[in-house]
């Protein structure tokens, strides 16, 4: 934020001004004193404040106005009065209105006692004043603006999690929404909400997503962010803490000039913590979570683009359907935990096998599908057959003894004159019925 230097300096306010303002501070005082009366008055009136309100004015506050040093205790006074008007709820155009009468006020005073250059002089340090309240007007439209972006970011996550059956309680997804927390908490801290007796921890290592990374949770993130996200952790901790203490001592107005610094860490961190989320979301979307093949919706993503591919350049490519035989007697004889590492272990030596422009999936079951780059049938059915070899020669090694498994397999050739899918997958589907029916383990291509 903006130190009191840079708005004096905005407001051209020089050292001319406040000697000449040094020159009359004691009839001023003396005036402001007697007019004191009058504009409470006014601002009662002005406001919805009743006249049981708490005193609108703080002490020191018109003094501050002639004290002819504006520094940081000019600051300091000046946005305690805009907090305290704001506590009392008035509204920041009517604070605006109640300098613009004390403008008017000097600008009077200083016209009946011919003094042309002190009006302009205290004309600026009530530009000055209203620059301070603009500050404050400004954090709380900020603060109001991040709670509601926060709100539904949060609630955009937490929507992506449950409709793919995750849930927000995944470490990554609870630090993500505690970064908000903590910039919206420092916002509320710098427009004088009380301290509370549990705040942020001081140490980056204490708080809940230090504890996750720590224990190596900062391994779910690509490398070449990894140190980026540690620095602006500890970045906005090192703030945290400043801001902390500022807010024990009552110095709000000492907060905002870190806001800045703490807003750049905590989006550095939203950006590596919400890019993570989205690609494990869309993970979850298209990925198998036990195999990790591409799922169902991934195949149907991609037979789309073959086919549009395949209708632009006049190209086939190869369906199969592959099915693990006698996969439920696996399951019934060794247990769904064997059955799961069966699945894993045919997915891999699958995934090893595919050339490049070739995709093998897990369509659901024990069923895979694959799609594969292949100008002939002859050329599909290959690929087939060194499928199902493989699988059938490499037995999967449990704790309690390898186990062989094998393969039926369907495959086909797309071509461009199709319109539609519906043909291909008859098709292959088909063929597989059949491999399974004429003894399993085997391939029919057509």
């Amino acid at each position: 934020m903006t130190s009191i230097e840079q708005l004096s300096e905005l407001v051209e306010l020089s050292r001319l001004d406040e000697n000449i303002i040094a020159q009359h501070r004691e009839p001023l005082l003396k005036a402001l004193t007697e007019w004191t009366p009058e504009f409470t008055s006014w601002l009662h009136t002005k406001t919805s404040c009743s006249e049981n309100s708490p005193e609108l004015l703080m002490d020191g506050y018109f003094e501050s106005f002639v004290c002819a040093r504006y520094n940081q205790t000019f600051y300091a006074i000046q946005y305690q009065q805009a907090l305290h008007w704001l506590a009392q709820g008035i509204a920041p155009s009517q604070a605006i209105g109640s300098l613009s009468q004390i403008r008017q006020f000097f600008i009077h005073l200083a016209e009946s006692w011919q003094q042309m250059d002190l009006a302009r002089s205290l004309c600026r340090v009530v530009d000055l004043s209203q620059s301070i309240q603009a500050t404050v007007a400004h954090l709380e439209h900020t603060l109001e603006k991040l709670r509601q972006s926060a709100q539904q970011d949060i609630n955009r996550i937490r929507r992506s999690c449950s409709v793919l059956g995750n849930t927000d309680q995944d470490d990554i997804v609870k630090a993500y929404i505690a970064h908000y927390r903590w910039k919206v908490r420092a916002y509320s801290l710098a427009l004088g909400e009380p301290l509370q007796q549990e705040e942020v921890p001081i140490s980056p290592h204490e708080c809940e997503l230090g504890r996750w990374l720590d224990k190596g949770g900062i391994r779910r993130f690509p490398e070449d962010v990894q140190e980026g996200l540690l620095a602006a952790h500890e970045r906005l901790h090192h703030l945290m803490a400043i801001i902390l203490d500022k807010a024990k001592t009552q110095q709000p107005q000492d907060i905002s000039h870190y806001l800045m610094d703490l807003e750049a860490a905590s989006e550095e961190m939203a950006t590596i913590l919400g890019n993570c989320i989205e690609q494990e979301v869309y993970q979850l979307a298209v990925e198998d979570n036990l195999t990790r093949l591409g799922n169902r919706r991934m195949f149907d993503r991609e037979l789309a683009r073959r086919i549009s591919h395949s209708q632009r350049h006049n190209s086939g490519f190869g369906l199969l359907f592959m099915d693990l035989d006698n996969f439920k007697t696996i399951n019934d004889r060794y247990g769904h935990s064997i059955g799961d590492l069966v699945l894993k272990s045919v997915a891999q030596v699958l995934q090893a096998m595919m050339r490049g422009g070739d995709t093998v999936f897990r369509w659901g079951g024990e069923e895979f599908g694959a799609l594969i780059h292949a100008d002939n049938i002859e050329e599909v059915g290959q690929l087939a057959e060194r499928l199902r070899a493989k699988v059938a020669e490499t037995p999967i090694q449990t704790d309690l003894e390898p186990i062989g498994v094998t393969l039926s397999i369907g495959a086909t050739l797309y071509s461009p004159s199709e319109e539609r899918s519906d043909g291909m997958f008859r098709r292959a589907d088909s063929h597989l019925n059949n491999a399974k029916a004429q003894g399993r383990n085997r391939v029919i291509v057509g």
